[in-house]
């Protein structure tokens, strides 16, 4: 389960988009009641309640109940302040950083349920609703007036909201959007069966190598397990994926500082850095490679690997490298097999 957005995460979203509209309207009602805004007083008392009620809305996990709730609340909330305070307060600003929140809720929606939950609607309604109080802010005289300094204070808590909210949403998005990207792309590049790089990994990593410094330190070798088909033949399919299962479990293990890919079917690749240690590392590999036991094979089965190593030379293309290392492994398969060869 994506341990970022699911069900337990919309729901504590919910709780707490819950709980800070609750705080914002009892401030509120302390607000017009000491401005003596009756109407507006009220108003508040009447989203305290609904925000309450939310609560247990939300326990039921009626999530887009809650949305077309706090919608609907804040819409009617905006144009009733419009009409009794005006828009000097800046209240109305809320509208404007409310399609984000929306488009937040529509992308839950369709992670858990496979179904928007109407971001669009709901924003071109909110748009609508924002030129509507302009209107009314034209045509019609505010029946309360508050002082200058009132409305310069509330303007610009609410604007720092305004921003505050969707600059933490648009970051949440982003980081999750980034990281999904990341993972997406690793997955592409991941063999399934033995957890290494797959091909097109390993040659994004091999062309960074040729770009990068000290490139002609960097060397490549590719490995061939020599008894594949004699393994698969005498011992089925299974015996000889596990073979290659191990295989790489080993190369992990004991290249911890190279990298390590699935080249072909039986075949692997690595790549290291330092050249003048490579010799040892790869014979020592082959002979934990040989003291593999894979289930089912008997001891005198050993695995057999042969290898050819290429060291990097300047302006060679990446696919002569690969192919230098490839002549290596033919070499060292014609020499008998179960050695490199550099």
């Amino acid at each position: 389960m994506d341990r970022f957005f699911n069900k337990k995460v919309a729901m504590q979203s919910a709780r707490i988009l819950s709980f800070s509209l609750l705080i914002i309207h009892t401030w509120f009602i302390f607000y017009f009641h000491a401005l003596d805004v009756v109407e507006m007083r009220n108003l508040n008392f009447l989203s305290v309640l609904i925000y309450i009620i939310s609560f247990w809305i939300i326990q039921k996990e009626k999530i887009d109940w809650f949305i077309s709730i706090v919608g609907i609340e804040v819409m009617v909330h905006m144009i009733f302040a419009a009409y009794f305070v005006g828009t000097d307060c800046g209240l109305q600003i809320t509208l404007l950083g409310m399609p984000i929140v929306f488009f937040y809720t529509d992308y839950f929606s369709l992670k858990l349920r496979g179904r928007s939950a109407h971001g669009i609607l709901y924003s071109v309604i909110y748009m609508i609703s924002y030129i509507c109080i302009e209107f009314i802010d034209r045509y019609h005289k505010a029946v309360y007036v508050l002082p200058e300094w009132v409305n310069f204070y509330t303007k610009l808590s609410i604007l720092i909201l305004a921003f505050v909210i969707p600059i933490i949403l648009a970051y949440v998005m982003t980081r999750y959007s980034y990281s999904m990207e990341k993972n997406l792309r690793q997955l592409a590049q991941t063999d399934a069966m033995t957890g290494l790089l797959d091909r097109y990994g390993m040659q994004d990593v091999v062309r960074a190598a040729i770009k990068g410094e000290n490139a002609t330190e960097c060397w490549i070798a590719v490995l061939e397990l020599d008894n594949y088909e004699w393994i698969r033949q005498t011992y089925g399919h299974v015996a000889a994926d596990q073979a290659l299962i191990e295989i790489a479990n080993c190369m992990q293990r004991r290249m911890p500082d190279c990298t390590c890919a699935r080249w072909d079917s039986n075949e692997f690749t690595i790549g290291g850095k330092n050249v003048s240690e490579s010799r040892e590392k790869l014979d020592h590999l082959l002979e934990k490679i040989q003291q593999i036991q894979v289930l089912d094979m008997t001891e005198e089965c050993l695995l057999q690997v042969s290898g050819g190593v290429a060291v990097y030379e300047d302006s060679m293309e990446m696919q002569d490298w690969f192919e230098r290392a490839e002549q290596k492994l033919q070499l060292a398969r014609y020499n008998g097999g179960n050695q490199v060869i550099m």
